[in-house]
């Protein structure tokens, strides 16, 4: 695994996987997910001292950001290579205030097979089966709630999801903790296990009872309705030279969307005044 050190567009530090999808995206364009980062920086910036989970942290492209509005960010990376990638980017940028932990979470505690569905994505790799898995690594998955509570945590504000299918397990894992601290949840949303398992579990009229969800988008982003020449170019500017503008819109649990965000009614407020959310 050849490793490979740049600066991201907040100019911090990172290492990162060559040849990773991960990786690629963030030595082309200094970040991968750019919607997620900036709704992260603009979401912590606008709460009081707030504590973080990242749940499938990976290299720490989400930590990082983080880690500049958080009083404190809990990291969650079970694959062994992966997460020593993680530790050393919190190391050379000396951030004291995320501890990484080398498990994942889910709703049950025990050992569990990873498959390397491919090889150039790490952020593909999954505890869910996949017949085309090239090959598994033995890692640790320990029940969320159980978790919160061995490591003294009493509040949560926000939970960065990113665990391929399988958030509907992280989600049963921290019923406790959720119902509790009412945390802000950024999930992605684009994989058939995802929808089935919020669907089959009744996740948003039990667990998530009083949330409410939205899609995320940027104008950095090429609109599903296609565009003009000139919005081309303007989105094209705006992409090489401007933050983007983050975005929240409708949600429709058929769809697929890089991201979502789910709020409960005691944060709404906090989201309305962050962001300009689309009718």
């Amino acid at each position: 695994m050849e490793l490979v050190q740049t600066r991201n567009i907040f100019d911090q530090k990172i290492t990162v996987i060559k040849g990773d999808l991960i990786g690629r995206k963030i030595l082309k364009h200094g970040a991968y997910d750019k919607a997620g980062l900036f709704l992260i920086e603009r979401l912590l910036s606008g709460l009081e001292s707030p504590v973080c989970l990242d749940v499938g942290a990976n290299i720490g492209n989400h930590s990082l950001v983080m880690s500049r509005y958080s009083a404190k960010v809990i990291s969650f990376e079970p694959q062994p290579a992966v997460f020593k990638v993680l530790v050393k980017n919190l190391e050379d940028n000396k951030i004291l205030n995320v501890q990484p932990l080398q498990f994942g979470l889910s709703d049950w505690s025990g050992q569990a097979s990873m498959n390397v569905v491919d090889a150039s994505n790490t952020g593909a790799t999954s505890f869910a089966s996949h017949a085309g898995a090239a090959e598994s690594i033995e890692a640790e998955l320990r029940r969320g709630d159980d978790e919160v509570k061995r490591l003294g945590i009493s509040s949560i504000d926000f939970i960065k999801i990113d665990v391929e299918g399988l958030e509907t397990f992280v989600i049963e894992g921290l019923r406790e903790s959720i119902a509790s601290y009412k945390p802000i949840i950024m999930l992605e949303w684009n994989s058939s296990a995802t929808r089935e398992g919020f669907r089959d579990k009744e996740l948003f009229s039990k667990i998530l009872y009083g949330y409410s969800a939205f899609s995320v988008s940027s104008n950095h982003e090429k609109p599903a309705g296609g565009e003009s020449k000139l919005a081309k170019l303007s989105r094209k500017f705006s992409r090489k030279f401007l933050k983007p503008r983050v975005r929240l819109g409708q949600f429709d649990a058929a769809q697929d969307y890089g991201n979502v965000v789910l709020v409960p009614l005691e944060k709404q407020d906090v989201v309305r005044k962050r962001f300009v959310i689309d009718a």
